[in-house]
């Protein structure tokens, strides 16, 4: 009932008792002037004024029965606003009362609704119940704060739900007070924006990606679909903005092969690594692809892979790389030739040479195998850039070429004081690879482990299984590599320089090489190291029956 319309009965029944009170006026005065008993007998007077008064009373009796209904109906009308603005509330806003203390005293369904706890679960306890373990306790301190000192508190905030999600509201906290001006508890109203700030933080980010000349990919860790791309990829697989959310990643490029890129990116799944690398051949030239593994707002993880066409750079290293190819080439003949003749006159040694130039004889020898094995790198990695690399794969034991290559690099451990110590896979193990480019990745991995490894140490090598691929993992004990020159590990002459500072020989070329052979395999070669703790590589080859599928 509006105020208007409760002041106009309220006014019709006064007008009733006002016309009673008249008639009783009138009739008293008549009776007292003695007009009255002129015109009815005494008898007929006292009847009258009995049906006066009776007529009063019953006016009365009226006028206060509609004065109590019209008071009930306003009652009954504003219990009703109030439960529509309570329903209202319930559907669109998280109301909660506590105490002086931030205790929940109640809350209504849609805080039940979204934050997954029962009444039972919420009652009693902080409203820091919503707030822990978000790294900052700052909003719930700040909200405590001024409720305290009788101020309300506006602003946004993050929000844990029972389940762990994470999402964001925009709160408005009013303290209450008691008749004297005590601090007796708060009420609290919440609208969640979660969405609200997703679509700003995106809008944000796509007006930030847009525009850059790299490649951008935004896409689902699990489905692969893509959520995202900037220009310059749109114009690179010539689709529109909405043509790309019907795709999925793999589309992007013919031939993209989803194995290989699991592979790829298991070092981001399980925690290993921050971000991976790769260099790829696409249709219009080479691209070096950067992923990284994002969470968002929801919960859900995305991949983010930025790509820089590095067709340009590829070329001058191509140069580079055939130029230093041609003076190898050049040098293998005199080399073989040198070694030969130093390997006859050892042979010979024994009877016609002294100790002092046996000794010269065998580091003449032992160099000179170090610049064939330079050579041979250099050969390598040329026909690796100019595609001339031949593999011969097919199903291999990895239990057995590991226990080759531990044979065939057992001898340099030997020499260093080093051991090797390997935990074999109980199944089978499986893979479809060329047996001597593996026995070269491994012998590069394990050359290097023992390098770097302390005098009596042991190198630990192990296969297990890794869902769809197999692991090869070799960790040494040596001083360990610093983050900031693990990103360049992988690259052509290039030697990271050890924890300890002390220098190590060697061409910088093996384990690009190694990764390139890895690679070529459909598989990934990834570390973890630590300063002082030592380093772990790992391989990640695709299981035989993958490979099938």
């Amino acid at each position: 009932m509006s105020v208007s319309d409760y002041n106009k009965k309220a006014k019709a029944g006064n007008f009733v008792v006002a016309v009673a009170v008249l008639v009783c006026g009138i009739a008293f005065v008549l009776y007292r002037v003695g007009l009255l008993s002129k015109m009815v007998s005494l008898n007929d007077m006292a009847t009258a004024l009995g049906v006066v008064v009776v007529v009063l009373l019953f006016g009365l009796v009226v006028a206060y029965q509609w004065h109590i209904n019209a008071q009930r109906r306003e009652i009954m009308d504003r219990d009703r606003e109030i439960s529509f603005v309570q329903s209202a509330m319930d559907m669109h806003s998280v109301v909660t009362v506590t105490d002086e203390n931030a205790t929940i005293l109640s809350v209504n369904d849609k805080f039940l609704k979204e934050f997954g706890y029962t009444k039972y679960e919420a009652i009693g306890k902080k409203m820091d119940l919503i707030h822990a373990n978000l790294g900052d306790e700052s909003v719930f301190e700040d909200i405590l704060k001024a409720t305290k000192e009788g101020r309300s508190w506006e602003g946004r905030h993050p929000a844990r739900t029972k389940s762990g999600e994470i999402r964001y509201y925009r709160a408005t906290i009013v303290p209450q007070f008691d008749d004297k001006g005590v601090h007796v508890g708060n009420v609290s109203i919440r609208h969640d924006i979660t969405d609200l700030r997703k679509a700003e933080e995106t809008k944000r980010t796509n007006a930030i990606l847009s525009k850059l000349h790299d490649e951008v990919y935004i896409f689902d860790s699990e489905t692969l679909d893509i959520v995202y791309m900037n220009e310059r990829a749109l114009e690179r697989c010539e689709w529109t903005a909405e043509e790309s959310l019907t795709k999925r990643v793999l589309d992007t490029e013919a031939g993209f092969n989803e194995m290989a890129f699991r592979a790829h990116t298991q070092p981001l799944m399980d925690g290993s690594k921050s971000s991976v690398v790769i260099a790829v051949k696409q249709a219009k030239g080479y691209v070096e692809v950067h992923t990284s593994l994002l969470e968002q707002l929801d919960g859900t993880t995305v991949f983010v892979s930025v790509a820089r066409d590095i067709t340009d750079r590829m070329a001058i290293d191509k140069a580079k790389m055939s130029s230093v190819s041609v003076v190898s080439h050049e040098l293998r003949t005199p080399i073989t030739s040198i070694k030969g003749s130093l390997q006859l006159l050892e042979a010979q040694a024994s009877t016609t040479l002294n100790d002092s130039s046996k000794s010269l004889v065998s580091i003449a020898l032992r160099n000179c195998d170090r610049l064939m094995f330079i050579v041979n790198d250099i050969l390598d990695m040329e026909k690796i850039h100019s595609g001339k690399m031949e593999y011969n794969r097919q199903a291999n034991s990895l239990n057995g070429l590991l226990e080759e290559s531990i044979e065939v690099n057992k001898g340099y451990g030997d020499q260093h004081g080093v051991k090797f110590n390997y935990v074999p896979s109980t199944d089978e193990a499986l893979a479809n690879c060329d047996h001597d480019r593996m026995i070269q990745v491994m012998s590069n991995l394990m050359s290097n482990a023992v390098k770097f490894s302390p005098e009596g140490s042991t190198v630990e090598i192990a296969l297990h299984d890794n869902v769809k691929n197999w692991c090869i993992s070799v960790a040494d004990e040596g001083p360990g590599i610093k983050p900031e020159d693990q990103t360049r590990l992988f690259e052509s002459f290039s030697q990271a320089k050890p924890a300890d500072g002390k220098k190590r020989v060697g061409t910088g070329l093996g384990l690009a090489i190694t990764k390139k052979i890895v690679q070529h395999h459909g598989g990934t070669l990834g570390l973890k190291s630590e300063v002082g703790k030592g380093t772990t590589f790992y391989v990640y080859l695709p299981k035989l029956e993958q490979m099938a599928a």
